[in-house]
C-alpha cells in the first residue's frame, strides 16, 4: 500500500454549516492524502476561530482559507490542523468565551478575528483552562492577548522574549501541549489503511 503524501496540501474548505447553536460557520483546513489520487483526510480536531467584524459566510466565503494559510508556516512541519470559523458580528469576547464553552471545544483557546482589516491590526487570542470558571474575575487562568500578529517560525527567531508571539506559533504549541499527538497518531492510522474519511 502506498505511503502517504510528506507533504501538507493546499487547504479544502468545506460549504457552510451551522454550529451547535445554529450560527454560521466554514470550515477549512491542511490535511494529507493516502495517496496521490484520493481526496483528503481532513482532521477531526479543529481549533475556533470567531469572526466578530461583520464578515458573514456570504460576504467573506474565502476567509476561513486566508485565515488558514495566515497560520501555516509553524503548523506545516508538524500538525494537520483544521480551522472552524464561526460567524457572529458584533459579538464581544464574553460572548465568545460563552458560545466556546458551550460547545466545549476541545482546546484551551479561542480566536477573535474582529477587525476587517485583521491582517494588519491582528488577533485577539484567549486561553483558559476549561476547568475553572473563567467568568470569576479573580481566576488567573484566563489570558485575553490583543493584536496578536500572524507570522511564522522563522521570522519569531529574532524576537525578545517578552514579546507577543504570532497566532500560528499559539496553535502549534497548544496543540502540543493538549494531546494532539495521540489524535495525530489515529490520523495517520487512517492515512496508512488508505482512508480519505472517518467513517
Amino acid at each position: 500500500m502506498p505511503r502517504p503524501e510528506k507533504s501538507i496540501v493546499n487547504p479544502l474548505q468545506g460549504p457552510p454549516f451551522t454550529d451547535h447553536t445554529g450560527r454560521r460557520a466554514i470550515s477549512a483546513y491542511w490535511g494529507k492524502r493516502p495517496r496521490a489520487d484520493a481526496p483528503i483526510l481532513p482532521p477531526q480536531w479543529s481549533f475556533q476561530f470567531y469572526v466578530t467584524s461583520g464578515a458573514t459566510t456570504d460576504s467573506a466565503p474565502e476567509l476561513p482559507e486566508r485565515l488558514l494559510a495566515a497560520t501555516r508556516k509553524p503548523v506545516l512541519d508538524s500538525y494537520p490542523i483544521r480551522l472552524d470559523v464561526i460567524f457572529m458580528p458584533g459579538a464581544d469576547t464574553n460572548e465568545l468565551l460563552d458560545a466556546y464553552h458551550e460547545g466545549r471545544a476541545h482546546f484551551n483557546l479561542l480566536v477573535q478575528v474582529e477587525a476587517e482589516d485583521w491582517e494588519i491590526v491582528g488577533a485577539t487570542v484567549v486561553s483558559f483552562d476549561l476547568k475553572s470558571d473563567y467568568h470569576d474575575e479573580a481566576e488567573p487562568s484566563t489570558n485575553i492577548e490583543r493584536n496578536v500578529q500572524w507570522g511564522d517560525l522563522k521570522a519569531a527567531s529574532g524576537r525578545g522574549v517578552a514579546e507577543t508571539r504570532f497566532v500560528g506559533e499559539l496553535l502549534h504549541d497548544t496543540a502540543g501541549a493538549s494531546g494532539q499527538d495521540e489524535m495525530n497518531n489515529a490520523y495517520y492510522e487512517k492515512l496508512e489503511q488508505g482512508r480519505s474519511d472517518w467513517a
